[in-house]
Parts: structure tokens; sequence; C-alpha cells
């Protein structure tokens, strides 16, 4: 299964966000922190990646952005899924053109994943997850 999601970013909002949604929408709300990978430096109680999938069955994602949000759109696009071959081959015909932000390639959280701005200055990442998860 494929999926394209709407990843919000912000910064150090997410989770206060991310409840809200949940309140609103109801689902699974899941939030995996940066002190949960060891990155701590000034901001370990931020959000890595917030996911809420609601009981209507789409999803909701939201980081918090060490960096700040900055330049373009605060909202990215995630697609996500599991057929390797077809993901990668997402990634590569979206990158064309465009600017390969983050190759596609093996992750601390297991999956593989890229970030990129297409031509027309839209952000996308790309998570192969196993088929198993």
């Amino acid at each position: 299964m494929i999926q394209a999601t709407p990843y919000i970013g912000f910064e150090g909002q997410a989770e206060e966000a991310l409840m809200f949604y949940h309140s609103v929408f109801g689902g699974d709300l899941k939030i995996t922190r940066f002190r949960d990978f060891g990155m701590v430096e000034d901001t370990p109680d931020w959000v890595m990646h917030g996911q809420l999938d609601t009981d209507m069955g789409s999803s909701l994602m939201a980081p918090d952005n060490p960096g700040g949000v900055t330049g373009g759109s605060r909202i990215n696009v995630c697609i996500w899924g599991d057929d390797e071959q077809r993901m990668t081959e997402f990634f590569n015909a979206l990158a064309q053109g465009g600017t390969v932000e983050m190759p596609l390639e093996k992750q601390e959280w297991g999956d593989s994943f890229g970030g990129l701005r297409d031509r027309f200055g839209v952000d996308w990442g790309v998570n192969i997850g196993s088929k198993e998860s």
C-alpha cells in the first residue's frame, strides 16, 4: 500500500497542535521525540515525528523543525509505503528538475527516507517501510 499524507512543520508547537487535532478527529496518536534517538542538543522534548491516524482512515503527520520553519510552505507531502521499487521510482521522478535535500537512504528508525523539493517548489518526503511493519 502507498499513501500520501500532509506533513505540517512546526517550531516547538507540534505536540500541542497534534493533541488539538487528536481532540478534533480522534484516532491513534503517536509521538517520537528527538531525545528518543539521542538527539538532545537544544530541543530534546520537541517532536521528531508525530502521526495521527484518524478514525476516518486518513493520517496527519507533524514534526518540530529545530532550524525553524523557513522559506516556502510549512506543509509538505509525505509518501509512504512498502513497495521499495515503486517508491524509489516516485522519489527519482519527483526529483527531476528539483533539488534532493536528503538522499533516499536507510534512517535511524529502520525505514529508508529521502526528502526533496520538486521543480514547482513543493517539498516531498518519501518513506519506505518494510512489508513486516
